[in-house]
């Protein structure tokens, strides 16, 4: 195996994603780790990803199927946009003095 070609593989993979994240509005990082377990001598790899956003971000999505954790990932991020609380800025009244008579 060649582990020069591995590793320009997945900086592919991790350009492609990081593209397709920079589309969506208020995602400004992420962070997208991959684990493999299996037996050392042979049979099935179990592989699983889990896809955040920034350090403090709370929506983790985690699979087997990498395209489908970064479309889940944006769909619920589109979600949390459209379905944001909406923030109104309160604006101290004027004090207006009545006149006394």
């Amino acid at each position: 195996m060649n582990y020069k070609h591995f590793h320009e593989d997945l900086r592919a993979l991790a350009s492609v994603i990081r593209d397709r994240l920079a589309k969506a509005k208020g995602i400004t990082e992420f962070n997208l780790e991959i684990t493999i377990s299996g037996r050392v001598v042979g049979g099935d790899l179990k592989i699983e990803a889990e896809l955040r956003g920034g350090w403090n971000d709370r929506s983790v999505v985690k699979g087997g199927d990498i395209d489908a954790i970064v479309k889940e990932f944006l769909r619920r991020k589109g979600w949390d946009e459209t379905n944001a609380p909406l923030c109104i800025s309160y604006v101290e009244p004027e004090e207006i003095e009545a006149d006394a008579p």
